[in-house]
């Protein structure tokens, strides 16, 4: 995620079972949870369920981090799933107040 320190940073990641290996969702958890809010919301989809996991930056401060996300599911085939973080926050350039103003005097 990417973007200004003033604007709203967000990312929504759709998780889909298959058909063939469907599971539910047990736990979710940010190993650091600093930067970052998260929610999972569940919709049933005729006769299968997706997961929506909508994460948001909440750091105001410039710089880049890193978190992961863990999910874990009653599947037996991937019981874990991580969903990795990356934030890119920067400040807003500061703009002149005239155009083509190159503080000349």
């Amino acid at each position: 995620m990417s973007g200004y320190s003033e604007n709203e940073i967000k990312a929504t990641v759709k998780i889909i079972p298959e058909k063939k290996y469907p599971f539910t969702v047990k736990e979710v958890k940010a190993d650091k949870g600093e930067n970052i809010s998260y929610t999972l919301k569940e919709n049933k989809k005729g006769d299968y369920i997706e997961y929506l996991l909508n994460i948001e930056n909440i750091s105001k401060k410039k710089g880049r981090y890193f978190d992961t996300i863990t999910i874990e599911t009653d599947s037996k085939i991937s019981p874990t799933l991580k969903i990795k973080v990356f934030g890119n926050i920067m400040e807003k350039q500061a703009e002149s107040s005239e155009p083509g103003d190159n503080n000349k005097g």
